[in-house]
């Protein structure tokens, strides 16, 4: 386990003054970060062979039949501006979601006003 502390980046005199479910911990976050940073890594490389692939056919189909070339928009939509969904400014999206929150307040603040004045009517009725 010491071994496997120094691997995670746990120094020596830190491992002596740590218990046993803090290092297990630290040593299982850093399983998880490397985990995901593989995964990454395998997207990242399943994109770059998905580039090549088609940059292979597209040179192919250019010497070829360079009349039938298509567009670039066709071959990578994902890199054209054409392809891209359009965001919403920033500033939009913060009113709308501003918009919301008062909805909400306003519909919490109406319901507890309302649970508060009926439980007023049955106090003043007798009802406890």
């Amino acid at each position: 386990m010491y071994d496997d502390a120094l691997l995670v980046g746990i120094r020596p005199a830190e491992f002596w003054e740590l218990s046993y479910g803090e290092i297990a911990a630290a040593i299982r976050a850093f399983n998880r970060h490397e985990e995901r940073r593989a995964k990454e890594r395998r997207a990242d490389f399943a994109v770059q062979s998905s580039i090549a692939y088609r940059q292979s056919v597209l040179t192919a189909q250019l010497v070829l039949e360079p009349k039938k070339a298509p567009k670039l928009e066709k071959v990578f939509p994902e890199c054209c501006a054409e392809g891209e969904k359009k965001q919403e400014p920033a500033e939009h999206l913060w009113r709308r979601q501003q918009a919301g929150m008062a909805a909400y307040v306003a519909a919490f603040n109406e319901a507890r006003w309302r649970r508060e004045r009926g439980n007023a009517h049955a106090r003043s009725d007798g009802r406890d």
